[in-house]
């Protein structure tokens, strides 16, 4: 199973365009968002052009949802968007995801997770301790640093940074 993690898209929609494109290439089973999408426009663009699983966090930039107070996750069609952070399982294999690093730093720390992403800061990064990932797939929208975005392959653990352009 493949698993492309994605952040801070700032309503960049030709950018996303491309990470879409590679999913369907690459028969993509599911999209984590660690947040900053940036409107519900975007959302909506991503649940259109991707039949697999969304599971998104809001972020900072997320007005849209801000203004509503998301406080509980809404379950809708192909996606989950949850207010804080979120958790999937996936073949044996416990994730979590948020938008802030201070909150993933938290995350790792329980030691619970196979692998915690986060967004925000537009810099990929890995670390590692024990048998835990701390993984930032970077930006979409090219801002302050290149166009990136992750792929997890989830059977095998392993991670790769990709390019979007």
């Amino acid at each position: 199973m493949k698993v492309v993690i994605i952040s801070d898209v700032h309503n960049n929609l030709v950018r996303l365009k491309k990470v879409l494109d590679f999913c369907q290439k690459e028969k993509v089973a599911g999209i984590i968002s660690c947040g900053d999408l940036a409107s519900k426009e975007t959302l909506t663009f991503l649940k259109t052009n991707f039949i697999g699983s969304v599971w998104h966090v809001l972020g900072n930039m997320d007005k849209d949802f801000l203004k509503e107070k998301l406080t509980k996750i809404i379950k809708e069609e192909n996606s989950i968007i949850f207010p804080d952070y979120g958790e999937v399982f996936l073949n044996g294999k416990r994730a979590a995801f948020t938008h802030f690093p201070q909150r993933a730093q938290e995350l790792f720390s329980l030691e619970k997770y196979q692998v915690v992403f986060y967004g925000h800061t537009h810099c990929p990064w890995l670390s590692r301790k024990k048998d835990t990932y701390l993984i930032n797939p970077g930006n979409v929208a090219g801002e302050r640093f290149k166009a990136t975005f992750a792929l997890w392959e989830v059977e095998k653990n392993l991670f790769h940074l990709l390019s979007v352009d």
